[in-house]
């Protein structure tokens, strides 16, 4: 054997080292983030300049499900919150869109039950990203019956309107 040939071994084996230890990473980095897909790279590409801050805590795992909504709520207050039975839905819009009114196309949503949160959510009209949680079945009900009641409301009372 010569010099050449024992370097190139010592050189390949040291790249294949790194690439495995890369890979490894990156494995490590999508399961932290949660990224399973090419839309989740999407996602994080676009909530920097398009979400609310309270994305950074949920992406770095600061808000975890279980956590007291009162807590959160505190630090972060949503752009817009309903309460009914023993939920409630938060939405944060980024400032300057929230400002500006109108629709919103990008937002970031935590759903609490009895004060604990239960889903997370990070949206926009081209891409999702759920931190935590899952809509339970409960929860869409809950909701769906909250918004028929606030609609009949509104029908029969357009002043009272929230």
């Amino acid at each position: 054997m010569t010099i050449r040939s024992l370097l190139s071994k010592r050189i390949a084996r040291w790249l294949a080292a790194v690439a495995v230890s890369l890979t490894l990473v990156l494995i490590a980095l999508g399961v932290f983030f949660r990224i399973s897909s090419t839309r989740h790279l999407i996602a994080y590409q676009a909530m920097p300049r398009e979400c609310h801050p309270i994305w950074r805590e949920l992406a770095w795992r600061r808000i975890n499900l279980g956590d007291s909504v009162e807590d959160v709520l505190i630090r972060f207050p949503p752009s817009l919150s309903e309460e009914f039975g023993d939920y409630g839905h938060y939405v944060f819009f980024r400032e300057t869109f929230h400002d500006e009114g109108g629709l919103h196309f990008t937002g970031v949503s935590i759903t609490a039950k009895r004060g604990r949160l239960i889903n997370a959510e990070a949206w926009s009209c081209t891409w999702e990203l759920p931190f935590f949680g899952h809509d339970d079945a409960e929860f869409l009900a809950a909701l769906q019956a909250h918004t028929h009641d606030r609609n009949r409301v509104f029908r029969q009372h357009p002043e009272e309107s929230p």
